[in-house]
């Protein structure tokens, strides 16, 4: 009788068993390469692009700022701004007119000389209740206020005791609706006393209002899909302008970034940030010009929104 004997077929199983193992996880090894390797690029686009475009809104508005303060000193230099400050108030046939028409002469022509970007700008003089502007001249701060521009955050009184009697030489108030002409709009507002520290307050103050609505536009460009925010603060941390969507206050001291955040050593960069339990890129720069604070805010979620798709897919396969 013959005896067939089976050779062992455990070797030969195992070899079958690895290699079917290796087939279905190289897919998913690979997969998890490419999406790392897909999620590190995703972040540095998103860095630099964020970045070049930061940059570019920092140095208008810088430009801006600077164009604003050499028009400041020419007014300061006009020939005849401190006799028109300590004129006494204006009534109509008053003799001291003809010195108010030399002075918005003067302003016209400065006005022209400068390229004063989106900007509306008036002098105020405490002592007469003088406004001038690029184009007209009022006598009475009320009028001014009631219809010329008027804040929609402060009365009457509130603007007199912030831009008269609050000690400054050069005073920044953050974007918020205003009325110019009529005209709804918003902006940022640049107050500078011609005489700072004096115990009767600002005898002379000059107004710039920005408007925003260019720079509001250039930062929603950054803000991606309306899903992070936007901001400008100052040396203070204190908000100037920002732009977000309903999930965020700018206002909420967890959402500010802040000086004590930054790297000392560093005028631009990157870091993550927790808040309120999501992951956020923080992308930021300094100003070129002053101590202002740029910076956008990105959901870590929402860049790898597109990763995610090369993971699934990949995975799938």
């Amino acid at each position: 009788m013959k005896i067939i004997r089976h050779k062992n077929r455990k070797p030969f199983f195992r070899r079958f068993l690895v290699s079917y193992i290796f087939i279905l996880v190289l897919p998913i090894l690979f997969s998890s390469f490419v999406y790392n390797e897909a999620a590190k690029l995703v972040e540095q686009d998103a860095r630099e692009s964020r970045l070049l475009m930061l940059r570019h809104t920092r140095d208008m508005v810088d430009r801006t700022l600077q164009e604003i303060d050499k028009t400041i000193v020419d007014i300061m230099y006009a020939s005849n701004i401190y006799n028109v400050m300590y004129l006494p108030p204006i009534h109509e046939g008053s003799p001291e007119i003809y010195t108010v028409w030399n002075f918005a002469k003067e302003i016209q022509r400065i006005t022209i000389s400068n390229d004063i970007f989106n900007s509306a700008f008036y002098v105020f003089f405490k002592n007469n209740n003088l406004v001038f502007s690029h184009d007209t001249t009022n006598i009475g701060f009320e009028y001014y206020y009631n219809h010329v521009c008027n804040y929609d955050s402060m009365n009457y009184d509130q603007w007199y005791n912030t831009f008269f009697n609050e000690n400054f030489r050069r005073l920044y108030l953050p974007s918020t609706e205003v009325i110019i002409d009529s005209q709804k709009t918003t902006a940022i507002t640049c107050l500078t006393s011609l005489n700072p520290g004096t115990q009767n307050g600002n005898d002379a103050v000059i107004a710039f209002l920005i408007a925003d609505n260019e720079i509001k536009e250039l930062m929603s460009d950054l803000n991606i899909n309306n899903s992070g925010w936007v901001s400008i603060s100052d040396e203070s941390d204190r908000l100037i302008v920002g732009v977000t969507n309903d999930k965020y206050n700018l206002m909420d001291e967890d959402i500010r970034i802040t000086m004590s955040e930054l790297p000392t050593d560093e005028k631009e960069g990157h870091f993550h940030k927790n808040v309120n339990g999501e992951e956020m890129i923080i992308i930021y720069s300094h100003s070129m010009y002053n101590d202002w604070i740029y910076t956008v805010a990105l959901p870590v979620g929402t860049l790898m929104g597109k990763v995610r798709y090369v993971k699934y897919n990949g995975t799938r396969s």
